[in-house]
């Protein structure tokens, strides 16, 4: 299931983003008023593939003020598998057991 999204997924390069309307359009369709709430013990996992493997990487939450706001990859936590791989989701959520 994992591949199959990841296949239907691809990698968009906007020359502007508009992040007040992203808000806005995010905050309705979680239900959350703010930014702050939406990061409030969230987590994130990265989700990479290439013609071979697939990368999950962990993040720290560093909330929304201060020099480690947003979420940052913890790269030791990196866990690289073959794309043909069985069980893909169980790197998954232990990606998800190891972010901060």
């Amino acid at each position: 299931m994992i591949i199959k999204h990841l296949n239907y997924s691809k990698k968009v390069k906007e020359s502007h983003i508009d992040f007040k309307n992203l808000s806005e359009n995010y905050k309705k369709i979680t239900g959350l008023s703010s930014l702050k709430k939406q990061m409030n013990n969230s987590k994130c996992v990265q989700i990479y593939q290439d013609n071979h493997t697939v990368t999950f990487t962990s993040t720290k939450n560093g909330g929304t003020k201060g020099d480690d706001k947003g979420y940052s990859e913890i790269t030791d936590k990196k866990i690289i598998v073959e794309k043909n791989k069985k069980d893909l989701y169980r790197y998954l959520f232990q990606c998800f057991d190891n972010c901060e």
